[in-house]
């Protein structure tokens, strides 16, 4: 599965497909969490985000590293960014 890195503390998997309109409006939603987690914990060290598509839905899982230890985070929806989106407010609630 490809790897994109954003910055120093973002990846991305699984993305390679979406166009470039999607993948703009993606990076802004993650970054704008990746910051909220920065901000919030002192021990935040990186965000991967995995993309998988089934036939009617994409499942996102959201992993957080703290520390040198993983949490992961998951969500299955027919659209793409509430799919993000709802992996990630999960990573939130948790904090």
């Amino acid at each position: 599965m490809d790897t994109e890195e954003l910055g120093g503390n973002i990846a991305l998997s699984g993305f390679s497909d979406c166009d470039s309109g999607t993948m703009i409006i993606l990076k802004k939603i993650i970054g704008n969490y990746a910051k909220d987690f920065s901000e919030r914990l002192d021990d935040f060290e990186k965000l991967h985000l995995r993309l998988i598509r089934n036939e009617r839905q994409f499942d996102v899982e959201a992993i957080v590293t703290r520390s040198g230890s993983s949490t992961s985070y998951n969500a299955s929806e027919s659209n793409i960014f509430v799919g993000v989106d709802g992996a990630l407010k999960k990573a939130v609630r948790s904090f």
